[in-house]
């Protein structure tokens, strides 16, 4: 109260104005860290993965199939004991085809939308005289 009967004196209203300032500068701030940490999380995560991981017996193949949303493929496999054939297919079409290979690391841009990827991996045939391969790896749709 000030001397004059009444009221809040003019240094004690400019004390409470900068305290409710301080409180929404604080809670805008908490806001953007929040809606920065989720964004971060969705726009960097993967939308859709697979793991590959199977014995393939000579002259015998395997297909695994992705279905996601994004514009960015990334497939890294690795082959044991003996070469292998990889075909990736994207929404219909070949886009990596290769034979005798004991490993892929390979990256597309696909656009944005709604993909089905399938990737076919194969052990070439030996007449039946060939080795069991091991395929071990990742296949995954990702927004960037």
């Amino acid at each position: 109260m000030n001397s004059e009967g009444g009221g809040i004196k003019q240094s004690d209203s400019k004390t409470v104005t900068i305290k409710v300032r301080n409180i929404k500068v604080i809670v805008a701030l908490v806001i953007i860290a929040v809606v920065g940490v989720f964004s971060t999380y969705f726009l960097m995560s993967e939308i859709s993965s697979r793991t590959i991981s199977d014995y393939i017996q000579d002259g015998y193949m395997v297909t695994y199939t992705l279905n996601g949303f994004g514009s960015k493929l990334s497939v890294v496999i690795a082959s044991t004991n003996d070469y292998m054939y990889v075909k990736i297919v994207v929404d219909g079409q070949a886009v990596y085809d290769k034979n005798n290979i004991y490993q892929v690391n390979f990256q597309h841009s696909m656009g944005f939308g709604s993909h089905t990827v399938q990737i076919i991996i194969q052990n070439p045939s030996l007449l039946g005289l060939g080795a069991t391969i091991q395929v071990s790896g990742k296949a995954s749709i990702s927004l960037w």
